[in-house]
């Protein structure tokens, strides 16, 4: 009776040890637990920010059609599609950008209506990020930098002059402004914000390079042409355009 005892005893301890390395077991990193576990996603770069007042996106990873309304930006003189060496930053993948290398060369946009006499239209802004690698050389041709324009006299943006260089349209203290201007954009091999808009709200419209921002009055000609917008006329790359109206 004595060893029943002892045996049953025995046979207890052992089963209670064996129930604690299980125990143990599971609650150690191990194999079963690491089948489990599933890879992250990876992680995306920034992506230009969307709202309700977003009209027109481009990022021309697969081409160039608008994502928001299917609006078709034509590329100009030898602009074209490419992957670029050093790809943007702000891009939703790693994908193709507009490579840019002459006065002519760049995105053009026409929008079928006036912009800036439009009585319906408050405000307007056209962002993109650019890689301004180098200018074109003084003596060339005119280059138009980033200009939205509806005829002769109703034009606002970056324009460079063959020969004075630098110049902001739609700005009656030009040569002031110019001169501001001329400290900000400056080539590089960066990826930079560069915007141009107007807010008929305050009268105001500006030119914006690298979060350095030239704000003068808004200007309205007598000129109601239908809008069109280009953004080129340098040697880089260009991506992410982004048009944004309320």
């Amino acid at each position: 009776m004595r060893n029943m005892f002892f045996t049953i005893l025995s046979l207890m301890m052992l089963s209670a040890t064996v129930s604690a390395q299980v125990a143990v077991t599971k609650s150690l990193p191990g194999k079963a637990e690491k089948s489990e576990k599933k890879a992250s996603p990876p992680i995306k770069a920034d992506e230009p920010e969307k709202d309700a007042n977003t009209k027109h996106l481009w990022r021309f990873d697969e081409g160039a059609i608008d994502e928001i309304s299917k609006l078709e930006a034509v590329l100009t003189g030898e602009a074209k599609l490419a992957v670029p060496d050093r790809p943007c930053p702000d891009s939703s993948k790693a994908g193709k950008a507009v490579q840019v290398s002459g006065a002519g060369d760049g995105i053009e946009i026409s929008f079928g209506r006036s912009l800036i006499k439009s009585s319906e239209l408050n405000s307007f802004r056209a962002e993109a990020k650019i890689m301004y690698s180098a200018e074109i050389p003084k003596g060339t041709l005119n280059s138009d930098i980033f200009l939205l324009g509806s005829g002769w006299n109703n034009i606002l943006g970056i324009f460079k002059d063959k020969w004075k260089g630098y110049l902001i349209r739609g700005d009656q203290n030009d040569e002031i402004d110019r001169q501001e201007l001329l400290k900000i954009l400056v080539p590089s091999q960066k990826w930079t914000t560069i915007a141009i808009g107007f807010d008929k709200r305050s009268s105001k419209a500006y030119v914006e390079y690298d979060g350095k921002k030239i704000e003068f009055e808004l200007q309205i000609g007598s000129s109601g042409n239908d809008s069109d917008l280009f953004l080129g006329g340098f040697t880089g790359w260009i991506d992410e355009l982004k048009i944004s109206m309320d």
